[in-house]
């Protein structure tokens, strides 16, 4: 397999009548221009042609993690639609945006690039080098006349087998594709079964089974037989967390003790790399940008600052256990919670809402922790456990992505420890001390005194028109 067709399939490239692709072994941003015989260009900002008939699909090394040996590439026609790429002179050129290094490599330098044309079957390489930032290099250009007198025929096979895998694939999807999943389907919801389906039939993928599958299916059994809990994420395992008599196992110990430490920590420097890329960042023509951005950054004093933007925050779907005048009780969500209500908590009594504060969420969607309970909250609030020891939701649930456009907390006249979906949370300006739970602005009274400024905290509502930081 060539380096073009390789790098193609590892990127998920596609081919067509006329395929044009990149190939350069180095972090910095080239990209490819083609010029159809209309005069459209395809490019990094205009990646698909108005006609529908050409699509730059694959664009590396423009931001995010930068490969040393990347592929760019666009695709003219489609066999198995039926859709033939345009007629007429293409022009083909390559641009060095910027350069990029992790290693510190000099600017400038020279980067050597082949860029492959596929028609009719039939593949030319041509070679350049771009010296210099933004510099563009015209490589080749060439005329397209149409598919040959045999494309017809091959198009029809294309399209029958198409047709076929697409069958083949709705026939599968009703069949558990293991016996695995088959067995585990039979069992009743429990634990066990979330496991078996979601973290067993993972392991069993070959590209997983490889790396950590072919371990982690030989140590499941055996923290199943000894009752041993190794990890966070098996749902089967997490109720060895203790031994008979409640008192925390091994496993939990070394969690607590290294959930604490972690939280703790001073916030990482700014490493050489960084600063390099400040200073490539301050000689291009977005220097300006970006320095104006890196002022507007929030230095952090320790990780927790960093970690509870926010004071931590539920979901609005979570539920308060709130007591009625009659001493009556149900389940509210804290969406719905208003000023004044009575809410129980962790100590058995009540207290009143003194405040619902509202924070918007960055783009309408929040990174949380959903519990095994199904409680949704920032991975970041302390809550206590069954044991009555306060843990952050990161070290307890699951990631989950949730497109809410908002989060809430609350301030309470007394106590400050709320039942939400059945767990005790610690809520603003709590005034207590100690690991995990303890911090010098969301757990005293200087975030209170900011909320105060606000003007809904007459009216014991305060929807934020940004997060709330720590100061």
């Amino acid at each position: 397999e060539d380096q073009v067709a390789a790098r193609l399939k590892r990127e998920g490239g596609r081919f067509g009548d006329v395929t044009v692709s990149l190939l350069w072994n180095d972090q910095s941003d080239l990209d490819l221009h083609v010029t159809l015989p209309s005069g459209e260009e395809i490019f990094y900002s205009h990646k698909k042609s108005r006609c529908g008939l050409a699509e730059l699909d694959i664009d590396m090394n423009a931001g995010g993690a930068k490969s040393k040996e990347p592929v760019e590439n666009v695709y003219m026609g489609d066999v198995e639609k039926g859709i033939e790429a345009p007629l007429g002179r293409y022009k083909v050129e390559v641009h060095n945006y910027a350069y990029h290094s992790d290693e510190g490599l000099p600017e400038p330098r020279d980067i050597p690039f082949t860029v492959s044309v596929r028609m009719h079957g039939d593949q030319m390489e041509y070679s350049g080098v771009c010296t210099r930032s933004k510099h563009k290099v015209t490589v080749v250009e060439f005329e397209y006349t149409g598919r040959l007198a045999t494309a017809s025929e091959h198009t029809d096979q294309l399209q029958q087998t198409k047709r076929r895998q697409l069958a083949e694939k709705a026939r599968l999807r009703g069949v558990p594709p293991t016996l695995l999943q088959q067995a585990a389907e039979l069992l009743p919801v429990s634990p066990l079964k979330q496991t078996l389906l979601s973290e067993a039939l993972l392991a069993i993928q070959p590209a997983k089974f490889k790396t950590w599958g072919r371990h982690y299916l030989v140590t499941l059994p055996q923290m199943l037989r000894a009752e041993r809990r190794s990890n966070f994420r098996d749902a089967a395992l997490q109720a060895f967390g203790s031994d008979a008599a409640g008192r925390p196992a091994f496993f939990d110990k070394l969690a607590s003790e290294a959930e604490e430490c972690f939280a703790m920590l001073a916030p990482p420097k700014p490493s050489g790399l960084e600063r390099l890329a400040r200073q490539q960042a301050a000689a291009s023509e977005e220097g300006s940008r970006a320095r104006a951005v890196a002022g507007a950054r929030t230095h952090y004093d320790s990780m927790p600052q960093e970690f509870m933007r926010g004071g931590g925050c539920f979901a609005p779907d979570a539920l308060l256990r709130c007591v009625g005048p009659d001493g009556s009780e149900c389940n509210v969500p804290i969406s719905a919670v208003q000023p004044g209500s009575s809410v129980r908590t962790a100590s058995g009594g009540t207290a009143a809402v003194r405040c619902v504060v509202v924070s918007p969420c960055a783009g309408g969607a929040a990174v949380m922790s959903q519990l095994p309970s199904g409680l949704c909250l920032t991975e970041w609030h302390p809550l206590m456990d069954q044991r009555g020891e306060w843990r952050f939701p990161i070290m307890l649930g699951r990631q989950v992505t949730r497109r809410i456009p908002a989060v809430y907390n609350l301030v309470l006249t007394a106590e400050h420890v709320a039942i939400v979906g059945g767990v005790p949370c610690a809520t603003l300006g709590h005034g207590i001390e100690g690991p995990v739970v303890g911090h010098p602005f969301w757990g005293t009274s200087a975030v209170i005194d900011l909320l105060k400024q606000h003007e809904g905290w007459a009216a014991g509502h305060c929807v934020l028109s940004e997060p709330l930081r720590a100061r």
